[in-house]
């Protein structure tokens, strides 16, 4: 799940520094509607994409999503619609998904969620389906909101993206701990699990499971970073490679830096790894 972090919101003609929840729901005495943001330790998040990856969910043939909607402006007590609008390339209504285009806002309600049904198809496999959602303007919510500015990035709060998938892939818990294991790779992802003797099951596994990856991953992680730690140091043809392209100069590594994880980080004088293409696609 991609998460935005915003420096400040622009509203129409006017900037806001720093918006409060409060100061959105009055923005302009209009009633308007958008994705929702979410908070991870008192900072404001906004989600921007969901993944769903029926590899890591065995036995599931067809799953549910809930999108978080808000409203800003003044709270009728009554039930309001709103609409969604839904496209994709490849992936077809009621066949691979399944979502109504007319939704609720319910009575004394500035929140609602938006249900989407995905389908295990046997086309999905090798595939990756993505689809998009727009909140369109109607009698009861305007659009023209605001937009997150973050770095050299503009993000709609009107436009929201859903990919799924049933094929190996980044794991949901790899995808929360990115900042710290960084880039993913299937190469990198087997070697992570050989070293710790990880199974698929392991990341499959709740808290029950003494071997759990959510359990155990900061100390999975520790061992992993000290194993390609020892590798650099004994040179450029004994490192781990990994000629993937997000990988430095075709050698596997590792962000760490915090939580006890060392970091693993590549010698400059390292050459680029044999057969590594990375500058040439990035």
């Amino acid at each position: 799940m991609k998460k935005i972090i915003p420096f400040f919101i622009l509203a129409a003609s006017f900037a806001f520094i720093a918006c409060s929840e409060d100061e959105i729901k009055t923005y302009d005495g209009r009633n308007f509607i958008y994705f929702s943001d979410d908070k991870v330790n008192t900072v404001v998040v906004w989600d921007t994409l969901q993944t769903y990856n029926f590899f890591f969910n065995p036995g599931v043939e067809e799953t549910t999503l809930y999108i978080k909607v808000k409203a800003g402006g003044m709270i009728p007590n009554e039930d309001r619609t709103f609409i969604v609008d839904v496209k994709s390339e490849n992936a077809t209504l009621g066949v691979d998904y399944s979502v109504e285009r007319e939704q609720i806002m319910p009575a004394g309600k500035s929140t609602a969620e938006i249900a989407v049904k995905l389908f295990k198809t046997a086309e999905l496999e090798g595939n990756t389906y993505t689809l998009d959602f727009t909140l369109e303007p109607n009698e009861n919510f305007t659009n023209d909101l605001p937009v997150v500015y973050h770095k050299q990035d503009t993000i709609s709060r009107q436009h929201f993206r859903v990919k799924f998938l049933a094929e190996l892939d980044t794991p949901p818990l790899w995808s929360m701990r990115e900042f710290i294991i960084g880039y993913w790779s299937i190469e990198k992802f087997n070697e992570l699990n050989r070293i710790c003797g990880i199974t698929i099951e392991n990341w499959l596994s709740d808290k029950t499971d003494p071997k759990s990856v959510s359990v155990n991953f900061n100390n999975y992680c520790i061992v992993f970073a000290n194993y390609l730690n020892s590798r650099i140091a004994t040179g450029k043809d004994t490192a781990i490679k990994d000629l993937h392209k997000d990988s430095d100069r075709g050698y596997m590594t590792i962000i760490g830096g915090q939580m006890g994880i060392p970091a693993v980080t590549i010698p400059t004088i390292f050459p680029d790894a044999d057969g590594w293409k990375g500058n040439q696609n990035n």
